[in-house]
């Protein structure tokens, strides 16, 4: 073989090496562009969950709101209690090690399609609910506060108490909640919340409920937690039930509810083997409690129907 057919074998083999590593290469190069816009960096976190948590702020939520359910307009504006903890929600008692500074930020959106028709947050400025913020309005429909710390090695949770008045039911208009981490934090993201509301036909007129609110279409190992709305009307005394084999409660609700547990001897009738809890309602002050739940210890809950959780309601006696 003579050197010029020795330079095209070389040749041959460089094209084709070449050729073998961009068929590889392409359709990977397609796939993250095509999702690219549907992914997001992450922050590497605790099999628990990122030590940066909330009670309803999620990482990476966009579109994706919560709604505030209410039993009629004449209820009012409603109360939502947000926490910003610096631990994972299904983990509160192993909290971050280290100090974490970070800014609250609220803010009236709409949702809008962009020039690839996604639907994406934008900022409303006039013409919007008289939202608040722990007391403090919307100023252009924007808030925000920063300096806020929770200090590291022990379990802290800050509380922000938003109002959100009936007419934003139907207005089409969202309040976005973000909790962003100040400083570099590796471990660390910020999280958000989009909050709207809705009116919701109650069975009866004086009535106290609990329903699920996670998605149970998917496997329950997909959560490390149980998300459950109660909502009603009218005040007296609730009574929460549920495995304590499989489930405990958040202990930050028990705090802010007052919940104290119920003797065996007066809880409802096929309640003995549960754990039950008690604490009063009045509708006419807060209408809507989010209350989560977690495994008792690892592997305790493999399925859904494991995660019942009982509601019974006594009405207040009449003055």
């Amino acid at each position: 073989m003579d050197a010029k057919e020795r330079i095209k074998r070389k040749a041959f083999v460089m094209i084709a090496v070449i050729m073998t590593v961009a068929m590889a290469v392409g359709p990977a190069f397609a796939e993250f562009t095509k999702s690219y816009r549907a992914k997001r960096v992450v922050a590497a976190i605790v099999p628990e969950g990122m030590r940066f948590s909330s009670n309803y702020l999620k990482p990476g939520v966009e579109n994706d709101p919560w709604t505030i359910y209410i039993p009629s307009v004449e209820a009012g504006s409603q109360t939502v209690n947000i926490t910003v903890c610096n631990y994972a929600q299904a983990n509160p008692l192993s909290p971050c090690d280290h100090d974490i500074s970070y800014t609250i930020s609220a803010e009236m959106v709409r949702l809008v399609e962009d020039q690839e028709h996604e639907l994406v947050p934008e900022r409303v400025t006039s013409g919007y609910p008289d939202v608040t913020l722990n007391g403090s309005p919307l100023s252009s429909g924007y808030y925000s506060s920063g300096g806020h710390s929770l200090a590291g090695g022990e379990k802290h949770e800050d509380i922000y108490e938003a109002l959100l008045p009936v007419t934003m039911i139907g207005s089409g208009m969202f309040l976005r909640v973000t909790a962003t981490p100040d400083g570099a934090y590796p471990d660390l993201e910020p999280i958000s919340m989009l909050f709207d509301m809705a009116l919701r036909a109650s069975a009866s007129n004086v009535s106290w409920v609990i329903e699920a609110t996670d998605d149970r279409s998917v496997s329950v190992g997909d959560y490390s937690g149980y998300n459950y709305r109660l909502y009603g009307s009218g005040s007296g005394t609730v009574m929460l039930g549920w495995d304590p084999a499989r489930m405990k409660i958040s202990e930050l609700f028990r705090q802010s509810t007052g919940a104290s547990a119920v003797a065996q001897g007066d809880k409802p009738q096929d309640w003995g083997q549960l754990e039950v809890i008690s604490f009063p309602v009045n509708a006419a002050e807060i209408n809507s409690y989010d209350i989560q739940f977690y495994p008792a210890e690892k592997g305790a809950v493999t399925q859904w129907p494991q995660t019942e959780v009982l509601c019974s309601f006594a009405e207040a006696d009449a003055p």
